[in-house]
């Protein structure tokens, strides 16, 4: 029995390591563990040999003033900043946007003092705030780190000191089936960063707190328009509705607001004078830019559905934890109810590799959903996030004669490696159409609608379970209804000159607009006339039918509204990126983008927006902390010690592993002692 105790007490030591080793090394690879305080800037005091943070400045308030106009939104982001230690403090604030704004313009409000921001290369305007900085002048820089991700820096915070910084940006109204949404992100999702990358995807991430105590949040928005507004609703927040003098204001009430998740507004009007078009056009330094949105017409569906076969992938990764997977659960389960007899599925669960349930597309008949349901049901989140080796596994199955493929991904999107993904769904969509679905409090937007957008599909956000069955089953009948194809649109009296609309390649699903923005030619006449034609083509039918469509526009008659040329420079921008991606030159997309960018003054991946005070602040023998501004984690998700959840780490598994090691060691030296025991005449080492 000594004998015994003597391996067990080293076995018990490294059933104990197994069960550590894990977090210990999870640790170590990330961020440094996140104070469980009020959200703020935190620095370490060397002199202080406790170790710990002290308290710096405080994000007070984050306040979004926002104005719509037609399929424009302009934001003013307004962040209030107290610093509440005896230091002077630099503030560094990383901080989401909606992925198609366009940021061009700055301001710095300290007292009675107002510096307003200028657009400069992204190189001279960080060499400009790092002068500015070690002379003790206050300064703002703002960065764009993605497209949906940004950087404030703000410099000589003085002990006791508020300071608030008002950024301005313009982005895009969404329009589906009848009605207008506007989102506002206020956090987001902390992003999986796969093994090995390199490069700006592996960029700092900002901290996440997850206290009450978070920054007063306030939102305000005013609708522009004439027309009624026949129905209104904010998701997940509580507003309220009143008439103003420009038109339509939504307010948040003053109690609950946190920025935990998205703000999400739709609204329906009365219709416009032609169904299904909505233009404007904007004139700037003698050039026409031109905004369209065009709904493609219903066209009654044939008695014969199309058949489909539908690939489901599934995200189980650790940032899926709690609401986000029982959101997907309930998505996906909705959307293999909505196929019908004719047509095939699979689903591809993945986390660190992906998982197909069946080894082709099966018959989409009662037992073969049933067995996916019961295997649905028995999913749970741990592990990576490894989305291009999950497309790349849903291109590959094997097709269905005669249905045509649809590739549905249901995800967050909580990943950095985003040029990744994209590249994969650009190498393999000629496969099928991808539709993305967007999970959660806090998607990562940018990502689902590019993919989806190369894909030759569409997104789907869904925040809350409620919205599960109305979401999925709108998608659904999408899917089954005819499409709009073969766009173009030429200028009359100018034979030979199309109008050049870079997203005119896509189909269109019936309540599923198309977003048009164009620059036009400069000698353009004043009674020119913009006329669209198109195919109606219906998918419903094995047989299938078309039938031409056609509409003529006096560009006279367009209506002008601000911003256009603006939401057209920033969709070339992004273009001009998505070309990079996809292998073109990198010198030759920067030189675009910075020409665009200064021209319509935007901030862009070369260049950022730099305010500068005229004279020095702090004294030259202050010394100046450096601090970070952490961001409220999503609503649904579980604090851990590190910014990131499971999905960055593969702790679970090393523990696992570790566990199964050290028990298959006890056994192996357990059943030595039964033999030594058995067989006392053999000695130790001797035969």
């Amino acid at each position: 029995m000594r004998s015994l105790r003597l391996i067990t007490l080293p076995s018990l030591w490294c059933l104990i390591q197994a069960t550590s080793i894990a977090p210990a090394w999870a640790d170590s690879a990330l961020n440094a563990p996140v104070p469980e305080w009020v959200p703020g800037l935190f620095w370490q005091n060397p002199t202080d040999n406790s170790g710990m943070l002290q308290r710096g400045a405080t994000l007070v308030e984050s306040r979004y003033e926002t104005d719509v106009t037609g399929l424009i939104a302009v934001t003013h982001l307004t962040q209030t900043f107290r610093n509440d230690s005896a230091d002077w403090q630099e503030a560094i604030y990383r901080f989401p946007l909606p992925e198609d704004a366009a940021v061009f313009a700055l301001e710095i409000h300290n007292g009675e003092e107002t510096i307003i921001g200028q657009i400069e290369e992204k190189q001279r305007a960080e060499a400009r705030y790092t002068a500015a900085r070690e002379e003790g002048i206050q300064a703002v820089l703002t960065e764009q780190d993605r497209p949906n991700l940004f950087t404030q820096r703000l410099s000589a915070i003085g002990p006791g000191e508020t300071v608030s910084l008002s950024l301005a940006f313009q982005h895009g109204v969404g329009y589906s089936d009848g009605a207008y949404a506007l989102d506002l992100p206020t956090t987001f999702t902390p992003r999986y960063a796969p093994v090995g990358i390199s490069g700006p995807e592996q960029a700092f991430l900002p901290a996440m707190h997850t206290q009450a105590d978070r920054p007063l949040l306030t939102i305000t928005v005013t609708l522009n328009d004439t027309l009624p507004i026949d129905r209104i609703e904010s998701q997940g927040f509580t507003s309220r509705v009143s008439a103003s003098a420009r038109g339509t204001q939504i307010r948040l009430t003053d109690e609950g607001h946190t920025s935990d998740h998205d703000f999400h507004l739709e609204w329906e009007t009365a219709h416009y004078a032609e169904p299904g078009l909505i233009w404007a056009q904007e004139m700037v330094n003698d050039t026409h830019y031109l905004q369209l949105m065009l709904e493609p017409p219903v066209v009654e569906a044939a008695q014969e559905t199309l058949n489909k076969s539908q690939i489901w992938v599934l995200d189980t990764s650790g940032s899926m934890e709690g609401e986000s997977l029982r959101q997907a659960k309930a998505a996906l389960k909705q959307g293999l109810a909505q196929l019908n007899p004719g047509d095939t599925f699979n689903v591809i669960e993945f986390n660190d590799a992906p998982q197909a349930l069946f080894a082709t597309p099966v018959p989409a008949t009662p037992d073969w959903l049933d067995i996916a349901h019961k295997r649905i049901d028995r999913l749970q989140a741990a592990g990576g996030t490894e989305i291009p080796m999950a497309l790349a596994e849903a291109f590959a199955q094997p097709e269905s004669e005669g249905s045509l493929r649809q590739i549905l991904f249901v995800t967050d999107g909580s990943v950095a490696n985003e040029d990744a993904v994209l590249q994969q769904v650009a190498l393999d969509r000629r496969n099928g159409r991808l539709f993305t679905i967007g999970i959660g409090s806090a998607p990562n937007r940018f990502l689902l609608r590019k993919a989806a957008e190369l894909g030759q599909g569409s997104s789907l956000f869904i925040q809350s379970l409620d919205d599960v069955e109305t979401q999925i089953k709108h998608l659904a009948d999408r899917l089954n209804r005819p499409v709009l194809s073969d766009l173009s649109v030429y200028i009359d009296g100018q034979p030979g000159i199309p109008v050049r609309f870079p997203t005119l390649g896509r189909d269109v699903y019936a309540g599923e607009p198309l977003m048009l923005l164009a620059r036009l030619p400069k000698q353009l006449s004043p009674d020119a006339h913009l006329i669209l034609k198109a195919t109606i083509a219906s998918q419903t039918s094995s047989q299938g039918f078309a039938q031409a469509w056609e509409r003529t526009l006096n560009v006279r008659q367009i209506p002008t509204h601000p911003g256009v040329a603006r939401a057209w420079a920033r969709q070339q921008i992004q273009l001009l990126e998505d070309l990079k991606t996809l292998g073109e030159d990198a010198t030759t997309v920067r030189k675009g983008v910075v020409r665009l960018a200064l021209e319509h003054r935007l901030v862009s991946p070369y260049t950022s927006l730099i305010a500068v005070a005229d004279h020095p602040s702090r004294p030259s023998d202050a010394a100046l902390r450096v601090s970070n501004v952490a961001n409220a984690l999503p609503r649904g998700w579980s604090h851990s010690d590190t910014a990131f959840q499971q999905t960055g780490t593969f702790a679970g598994t090393l523990r696992q592993w570790g566990l199964l090691l050290c028990l298959s060691a006890l056994l192996v030296m357990f059943k030595q002692q039964l033999i030594s025991v058995r067989t006392p005449w053999v000695d130790r080492g001797v035969r």
